[in-house]
C-alpha cells in the first residue's frame, strides 16, 4: 500500500496600499521515504510612478545559483528575476518595479534517521 507524501503549504499575501507595494509568498514543504523539499516562492511588486507614455524598459536581471554538497547531500537552488513592467490604468501607465524568486532545498534523509 503507498502512503501519499505530507505536504504543508504556507501562503502569505501582504498588501499596502500605502507604501504601493505588494509581497505574496509561498512556501511549501514536502516529505516521502527518501528526501525533504523546501519551496520558496516569493513576488514583489512595487508601484514606482504613473506615466503618460511608455518609456524603453532596461532587460530583466537574471541571477541563478545551483549549490550541492557531496557530504551531507543537501541540494540548493535559487532563481531571481528583478525587472520593470508597466500596468496600464484607466488611460495612464503605471511604471511597476518586480522581483520574482524561487528557492529550492532539497534535503536527503539519513539512514540512521530512517531505521528508528
Amino acid at each position: 500500500m503507498k502512503v501519499a507524501p505530507m505536504k504543508e503549504v504556507l501562503y502569505k499575501n501582504q498588501t499596502s496600499a500605502k507604501n504601493k507595494r505588494r509581497v505574496i509568498f509561498v512556501s511549501e514543504k514536502s516529505e516521502n521515504k527518501d528526501i525533504i523539499t523546501h519551496i520558496h516562492r516569493t513576488f514583489i511588486y512595487i508601484v514606482a510612478k504613473e506615466v503618460d507614455a511608455v518609456e524603453n524598459l532596461p532587460a530583466p536581471v537574471f541571477h541563478i545559483v545551483k549549490h550541492y554538497n557531496t557530504k551531507t547531500k543537501e541540494e540548493k537552488f535559487s532563481f531571481r528575476v528583478k525587472g520593470i513592467l508597466y500596468v496600464i490604468r484607466e488611460t495612464r501607465f503605471l511604471m511597476v518595479h518586480f522581483c520574482h524568486s524561487l528557492r529550492i532545498d532539497i534535503v536527503r534523509k539519513s539512514k540512521a534517521s530512517t531505521a528508528a
